[in-house]
C-alpha cells in the first residue's frame, strides 16, 4: 500500500506533466503563414540591441617605419627600446667578368656651343724676293702646286697701284691675295698669297720709312698674325728703332706672330 502522502506527490507530478506536455507539443508545429502572419501584426521596431552590431574589438596597427630611418626602433606598447647596429663597412663589388664593349656605344649629338676640336694641321709657309711678277705667274702657280704652299710671301712684285692683272695671272684656283704695292718710286711691294679655305683679314699698322710691310691676321681661338716685312739694302740709321716698334705694336695684336721677310738687292 503506498501512503497517501505519496500517491498524493505521484499525482500531482503527473497532472503537471500532462498539462505541460501537450501545449508544448502544439507549439513545435508552425505552417508557412504563421511566421508571416506574426511578422505582419508585429508594429513596433526592433530592440536597439539589434539594430546595432556588436563592436568588435581589433588591435591597433603597428606604424611602419621606413627601413633607413630605422635608427630608433620602438614597440607598440613604448615598453623597451631597441637600437639599431650599422655596419661601418661596405660590401665589396660584385665582379662579373663582363666589361663593356665602347664600340657599340652611340655618341651623342655635339650642341651648337659645344667646343670644337681645333684643327692641329700642318701650314706651309714660303718667301720668295720675285722680282717683279711680270711674265712670272705660270711659274707662281707652279710653285704654289708642287711645294703645296698655304700662304706665299712675295716681296719686290713691283706692283703699281690699282694695277691687278699679275697678281691675277699668278694666283690659281681656290688662291686669294693681298698686296700692298709701294706708294711712290719703281720697285718695291709685297703680296700674300693664300689658300681661301683660310680666313684672313687684313690688319692696319703704322707705315715706317726705312721699311715696308704687310699684315694680316689668320683667325682662330688665338689669332695668329702674319707679317711680310721688306728693307731696302741701303743703310738707315733708324730702322733697329722702327722695327722695335714695329714688334711692339704687333705683340699686343696677338701673342702668334709669324714675320717671313727678305733683305735682298732692291733696284728701286
Amino acid at each position: 500500500m503506498w501512503p497517501n502522502n505519496s500517491l498524493t506527490c505521484f499525482g500531482l507530478v503527473w497532472i503537471f506533466l500532462s498539462f505541460c506536455h501537450h501545449p508544448v507539443a502544439g507549439l513545435l508545429h508552425y505552417s508557412i503563414t504563421d511566421p508571416l502572419a506574426t511578422r505582419l501584426n508585429v508594429l513596433e521596431p526592433p530592440p536597439p540591441v539589434l539594430q546595432h552590431p556588436p563592436v568588435i574589438a581589433r588591435p591597433p596597427r603597428r606604424r611602419y617605419i621606413h627601413r633607413g630611418s630605422r635608427r630608433h626602433v620602438q614597440h607598440s606598447n613604448n615598453s623597451t627600446t631597441i637600437n639599431s647596429t650599422w655596419s661601418t663597412s661596405r660590401r665589396s663589388p660584385i665582379n662579373s667578368g663582363r666589361t663593356v664593349n665602347h664600340h657599340a656605344l652611340a655618341s651623342l649629338a655635339r650642341s651648337a656651343n659645344a667646343t670644337v676640336k681645333l684643327d692641329s694641321s700642318a701650314i706651309n709657309f714660303g718667301l720668295l724676293n720675285i722680282r717683279s711678277l711680270t711674265s712670272k705667274g705660270h711659274l707662281i702657280q707652279d710653285l704654289l702646286t708642287d711645294r703645296k704652299f698655304d700662304f706665299l710671301c712675295l716681296t719686290e712684285t713691283w706692283q703699281q697701284p690699282n694695277d691687278f692683272s699679275q697678281l691675277n695671272e699668278s694666283t690659281p684656283p681656290g688662291f686669294v691675295y693681298i698686296c700692298q704695292p709701294r706708294g711712290s718710286g719703281r720697285g718695291g711691294g709685297l703680296a700674300i698669297i693664300h689658300r681661301e679655305k683660310w680666313k684672313v683679314s687684313r690688319v692696319s699698322v703704322p707705315a715706317f720709312s726705312s721699311f715696308e710691310s704687310i699684315v694680316c691676321q689668320l683667325s682662330g681661338p688665338t689669332p695668329t698674325i702674319i707679317a711680310t716685312v721688306y728693307r731696302p739694302p741701303k743703310p738707315n740709321s733708324v730702322f733697329l728703332s722702327d722695327f722695335a716698334d714695329f714688334l711692339t705694336h704687333l705683340s699686343t695684336l696677338s701673342p702668334n706672330a709669324i714675320l717671313p721677310s727678305g733683305l735682298q738687292h732692291s733696284h728701286g
